[in-house]
């Protein structure tokens, strides 16, 4: 699909959207090995820019999120096991939780 450059946003948005996608999550290691420093450096000013409208617009500071790879932890089959297992872990105490994801 050919998208025009002042529609390239709307596009994205409209297709994140479209599969209910919130998110983007990227292994940093990844991204910072398949770009130049010059890409780098724009990306640099993009997160700048995202935090600053966060701050000024939203009134929110950086996001902090707990990102878990489905491949680090097979024995979970989805998204449903993965926060019931981490409801588990809080109502069960956080030594109990440290106990378990040793076992992972």
């Amino acid at each position: 699909m050919i998208v025009e450059k002042d529609e390239l946003k709307d596009c994205w948005q409209e297709q994140m959207r479209a599969i209910d996608c919130k998110y983007f999550v990227i292994k940093a290691d990844d991204l910072f090995n398949s770009i130049s420093n010059d890409q780098a450096l724009e990306f640099s000013n993009m997160l700048a820019d995202y935090n600053d409208y966060r701050e000024k617009n939203l009134g929110k500071g950086i996001n902090r999120y707990f990102v878990a790879n489905r491949d680090e932890f097979p024995q979970l089959a989805d998204a449903h096991e993965f926060i019931n297992f981490l409801n588990y872990c809080i109502e069960n105490h956080l030594d109990e939780f440290k106990n378990r994801i040793k076992d992972v």
